[in-house]
């Protein structure tokens, strides 16, 4: 009888505590929701911080999280600032990933999408039009991370880690690609 006592004590202060946690639940979910994510953001210059990007790209898709890589290629502008760019292999190919690009319509893009139709990358594109002029950035999304790259003169930029502008910058480019038309 005693044990019983005991155990219905003990039942009794357990729903209680069981209320309290409840009652509590809305208090913690804005604790939770108020938290606000630090921007990071780190500029580089030259050929040697545009190739820590690509590798840093590369490393942040093999750890794991998104597998996916939306982009907007000045693809002559970037093939002048860096010359040996689709030779040496530093664009992003990599098994289990999509990767979904805006190029510029000009002869230098059949190179990647040849590239591209060799596997393993899952890969789409549209082409922004010739006549509507090229991008003057080189836009990189992935993660919770955007670089921009300037490759009109020196390549240089700024990467942006917050995942508020990497869906914002997302949303963008959904909104240009479904405006364009699907390649023939």
């Amino acid at each position: 009888t005693g044990l019983l006592a005991y155990i219905s004590k003990k039942e009794g202060e357990l729903r209680q505590l069981e209320r309290r946690v409840l009652q509590a639940t809305p208090m913690f979910a804005m604790l939770k929701a108020d938290q606000r994510q630090l921007t990071k953001v780190r500029f580089y210059e030259g050929f040697e911080g545009m190739k820590g990007v690509y590798q840093e790209i590369k490393a942040d898709l093999k750890a794991g999280g998104r597998k996916e890589m939306v982009t907007y290629w000045p693809t002559e502008a970037l093939e002048k600032a860096i010359p040996d760019f689709f030779e040496s292999g530093r664009f992003v190919d990599m098994p289990g990933f999509i990767k979904r690009d805006i190029f510029y319509d000009c002869p230098a893009t059949a190179k990647y999408i040849e590239a591209y139709k060799k596997g393993p990358t899952t890969h789409s594109y549209r082409l922004w039009p010739h006549d509507k002029g090229e991008f003057p950035t080189d836009v990189v999304v992935w993660g919770s991370k955007v670089s921009f790259t300037d490759v009109r003169g020196a390549p240089a930029g700024i990467v942006i880690d917050n995942q508020s502008v990497a869906d914002s910058m997302r949303m963008w480019f959904d909104m240009i690609w479904t405006s364009l038309p699907e390649p023939k």
